[in-house]
């Protein structure tokens, strides 16, 4: 990773402050920008406009927090320029050269033996808290969700899954729809 002073000299101290990367192993530009709630939106564009010059036909990932939901949320609507601090983004990047190809995964299989140990512990908690006039109804939800967190834990630990690549992980219930809830 080296620094990229050509970018980085385009902060603007409670303006606009801006740091950048470049990874040479991909050839991957990494800016982050900040642009304070009080300063001249004018002046992050231009920083911005200026950025995007430099960072033309180049790799590169911009992100950061840009302060300006009251002035994009006008264009947003209507033109979706995917600028906007609840818009999230997502940037696929190739890195080439990797020399393990498999892809490692912890998770939780759901099994029948793990749902029986889950329904034996459950089963055998005291629930006599719930009735509890002395307890409050905070402190009751937080020992109910421990109790069930606690429960799921022991009954399906983690696992390690190998496989060759994510494909193996991807699973045919879940789809793009359900990222979005």
């Amino acid at each position: 990773m080296g620094i990229l002073n050509n970018i980085q000299i385009l902060s603007i101290e409670s303006h606009c402050e801006v740091a950048a990367l470049r990874d040479s192993s991909t050839r991957v530009n990494i800016i982050t920008l900040y642009r304070s709630p009080r300063c001249d939106f004018l002046i992050f564009l231009d920083v911005l406009e200026q950025i995007l010059k430099v960072l033309n036909n180049s790799r590169a990932i911009v992100c950061g927090d840009f302060n300006v939901r009251r002035y994009v949320v006008n264009i947003y609507m209507i033109y979706d320029p995917a600028l906007s601090d609840y818009a999230a983004q997502e940037i696929s990047v190739s890195i080439r050269g990797s020399t393990d190809a498999s892809v490692s995964r912890f998770c939780r299989p759901i099994t029948m033996a793990g749902k029986n140990t889950f329904f034996s512990i459950v089963g055998s908690l005291d629930w006599a808290y719930i009735e509890r006039e002395d307890w409050d109804i905070h402190v009751k939800f937080e020992t109910f969700v421990k109790n069930i967190g606690d429960a799921f834990r022991i009954a399906f630990p983690e696992k390690l899954f190998k496989a060759k690549d994510n494909s193996n992980f991807i699973k045919g219930w879940y789809n793009n729809n359900l990222k979005y809830w």
